[in-house]
């Protein structure tokens, strides 16, 4: 009998100790143990005085479009800081079709927030957006990006199903051999 109340007792420490976890992430501010990362301030980009001279945002989907056809579609979508880049592919033949531009965009990136901007006039009009605190949900942010010469376009909302998974084990990376670093975390298992 002290046994089943053993197991009962391991049993609910487990499972609040889940819960507490669970509830952790979800809320804002939200600071994983031993990382340097804080969030939401980090989910932007950051202040010229950093020592972070790159930074970049992108996310890798696999989406399978809707009946009958179901067709499968992999994209990637990126934004750099460094150079006002974006790369945007979608394949849906295991072929990516490579479109990286870089010719006079505009980027817009505000500090602290996840909410970028990219156009080229006349032809592309992107936006990436956080919608924290809107709808005061963590981790969730909109896709809207386009590619008028593929004739592409993207019209996502994710969600994170997982905690951010903190790269280098203090989500801070080197870069090259130059000195340059970067903030490095990783959202995944992400709900389209």
């Amino acid at each position: 009998m002290k046994k089943a109340y053993y197991i009962i007792f391991l049993s609910l420490i487990f499972f609040l100790s889940t819960i507490s976890y669970a509830q952790t992430w979800q809320t804002y501010p939200y600071s994983p143990a031993g990382s340097v990362l804080s969030f939401p301030t980090d989910e932007g980009s950051h202040a010229a005085s950093i020592t972070t001279k790159t930074e970049w945002w992108y996310i890798n989907l696999h989406l399978i479009g809707l009946a009958p056809q179901y067709k499968e579609y992999d994209v990637m979508l990126c934004y750099f800081s460094t150079g006002n880049m974006r790369i945007f592919n979608i394949s849906s033949g295991g072929t990516f079709k490579s479109n990286v531009l870089q010719a006079y965009p505009r980027f817009i990136s505000l500090p602290n927030k996840w909410d970028f901007t990219y156009s080229v006039p006349a032809q592309i009009s992107d936006n990436s957006i956080w919608t924290y605190p809107t709808d005061n949900k963590t981790f969730k942010y909109n896709f809207n990006s386009q590619d008028p010469t593929n004739n592409d376009l993207l019209n996502v909302t994710v969600t994170s199903n997982r905690a951010p998974l903190i790269v280098g084990k203090n989500g801070f990376i080197a870069l090259g051999n130059h000195g340059d670093s970067s903030f490095y975390y990783s959202l995944t298992n992400m709900n389209v």
